[in-house]
Order: structure tokens, then C-alpha cells, then sequence
């Protein structure tokens, strides 16, 4: 086995996916002779261990207003609404383009967007 295929290989490894004696004995020749797979495994294997143990992370009441207030434009004070976008529809069959802009307020349909 080469340090590619370890390393492509490793978390279904590690998660115990693999599960034929013949492909967990590579892993385990592999690591026996290559000092940077196994400490590549080591690392990987402790921070999956500490990731465990650790407490559960609780966000704070007001994170999602402050994460979307992140995300609006700096000059938005308000929420941006189906109104304020266009959406443009681009349909091409061969040399023939077809192109139409749309409102996606004009694309709700019984409350839901629909093409």
C-alpha cells in the first residue's frame, strides 16, 4: 500500500468500514513500516477521541440573529424579501439561446418557489 491510498483510505478505515482481514492487514503492514501514516493515524485518532469527550457546545440565544446579521449586505437593515431579487433563466438546445429574467416574487406559487 502506498501513503495515497492510506490516506484516501483512512477514515473508512479508522471508522471500521473496512472490514476484510486481507485490506486491515495493508493498513496494519503500511503503518508498521511508514512512520508518517502512523502518526498521521495517531493524530487522527486522539483528536477523534478528545472530539468525544468534550462537553456539547450549546450556541447562545442570540447567535443565529447575530450569524444572519453577518450575512446581510452592510447597507441592509432589513431582511432582503422575494421582491428584491431576479433570477435569470438561461435555456440553450443546440445554437439556439433563450433568455428571460425573472422576479422571484412572480415565481411563488401557493407560498412555495416554483419554476
Amino acid at each position: 500500500m502506498l501513503c495515497k491510498e492510506f490516506l484516501e483510505r483512512h477514515t473508512e478505515f479508522r471508522d471500521g468500514l473496512i472490514t476484510f482481514s486481507r485490506e486491515l492487514h495493508r493498513f496494519a503492514r503500511h503503518m508498521a513500516h511508514c512512520t508518517t501514516c502512523r502518526r498521521y493515524d495517531a493524530t487522527i485518532r486522539e483528536a477523534v477521541q478528545a472530539l468525544h469527550a468534550a462537553s456539547p457546545i450549546a450556541p447562545s440565544r442570540d447567535f443565529r440573529q447575530r450569524l444572519d446579521a453577518r450575512h446581510l449586505p452592510e447597507n441592509l437593515a432589513e431582511p432582503l424579501l422575494v421582491e428584491d431579487r431576479d433570477v435569470e433563466v438561461i435555456v440553450q438546445l443546440g445554437q439556439l439561446e433563450a433568455r428571460k429574467k425573472f422576479n422571484l416574487k412572480d415565481m411563488v406559487y401557493k407560498g412555495k418557489l416554483e419554476l
